[in-house]
């Protein structure tokens, strides 16, 4: 259990005619020194500020981003991937606004096992084997409280399964009492397969976000990374699925001759054979980042309005960006 934050819901309304009324979305610092209580974010019309490069500035009528600009995927994404605010918050119900509670599952199956044989005084085998299988799953922050189930892993959650087996024989000879052998075999598998709470499914093509999902590649079956400035985050995964094998086999052969004096000699040889098998790229599903200090696109760029005290000094937002589908910085690995 825990307190986090998600979205201040109850300040952004979603119209009939699907515009979005964000004329009661305050600044966070509004009510504190030098930022008057009840100070609403302007936000301001990017298709004007890109057109004039910045030179000119044009605050949506209203507070209200029309319709015909607002991105599908960004309004999907905060409808279905944000969980509503269950406590009243600080700073004007941005943060602190969110109890959690989220289970944990973990399953684990282990055995081991050993073999000593003793052929004669001279000769003794011993065989061991060891074994563990295991299953964790860690839930989402906004566990059951989102439309999309597992909505915000952003790496924070996990699915995750693993196991290992070691099989190690070992054989050793008693030439005579001053000279012995020993004869190592050994083997191991270990794999480790993480996945992401989305994985599976291609959120992506539902909620409108385009060029995530490649047909046939199962890594880019989930949502992207959704990072908001104000600390908010939801969507899929910066690495997963990651999937581990390793395949590891040792022969070793060492003698041992004493009594040489006093004296002990031991020499040998040691074979190994290493095979990693990792299947994994970073941010398959891509990573989008809204909002900056003193830069949403839904800002003023002509610093018309203009407030050094508040946590958007010159207007916009980061969920105000996010509506209209304008990230700040965005990457995507090399989908393999």
């Amino acid at each position: 259990d825990g307190v986090f934050q998600t979205l201040p819901m109850s300040q952004i309304k979603v119209l009939p005619d699907g515009s979005v009324d964000l004329s009661g979305l305050m600044d966070p610092l509004a009510g504190t020194p030098n930022v008057p209580a009840g100070q609403v974010i302007p936000i301001f019309d990017p298709a004007v500020s890109f057109a004039n490069y910045g030179g000119v500035a044009k605050q949506f009528p209203g507070n209200i981003i029309p319709a015909n600009e607002v991105s599908k995927a960004g309004l999907n994404t905060l409808l279905n991937f944000f969980a509503q605010p269950n406590l009243p918050g600080t700073d004007n119900g941005w943060f602190n606004n969110f109890q959690f509670h989220y289970p944990n599952l973990y399953h684990q199956k282990q055995a081991d096992a050993r073999l000593d044989q003793n052929f004669s005084d001279k000769d003794r085998l011993s065989v061991v084997f060891h074994y563990n299988d295991s299953q964790s799953l860690t839930d989402n922050i906004y566990y059951g409280h989102t439309v999309v189930p597992g909505a915000d892993d952003t790496d924070f959650a996990n699915n995750q399964l693993s196991g290992a087996q070691e099989y190690a024989v070992s054989e050793t000879h008693l030439f005579s009492t001053r000279f012995v052998n020993e004869l190592r075999f050994g083997y191991t598998r270990y794999y480790i397969d993480q996945y992401s709470l989305l994985s599976g499914h291609d959120y992506s093509t539902q909620y409108g976000m385009a060029n995530i999902a490649v047909p046939g590649i199962a890594a880019t079956d989930a949502y992207p990374y959704i990072d908001l400035y104000s600390g908010y985050f939801t969507g899929g995964s910066s690495y997963k699925p990651l999937l581990l094998q390793d395949h590891n086999v040792q022969i070793s052969d060492n003698v041992v001759l004493s009594g040489i004096g006093r004296h002990e000699f031991k020499f040998g040889g040691d074979f190994r054979r290493l095979n990693s098998f990792p299947y994994f790229t970073i941010f398959p599903t891509g990573f989008q980042y809204y909002g900056a200090y003193f830069s949403p696109s839904t800002s003023d760029p002509t610093f018309g309005y203009f407030n050094a005290n508040a946590w958007f000094p010159n207007g916009g937002s980061d969920i105000s960006d996010l509506l209209v589908g304008l990230p700040f910085a965005t990457d995507i690995g090399l989908q393999l």
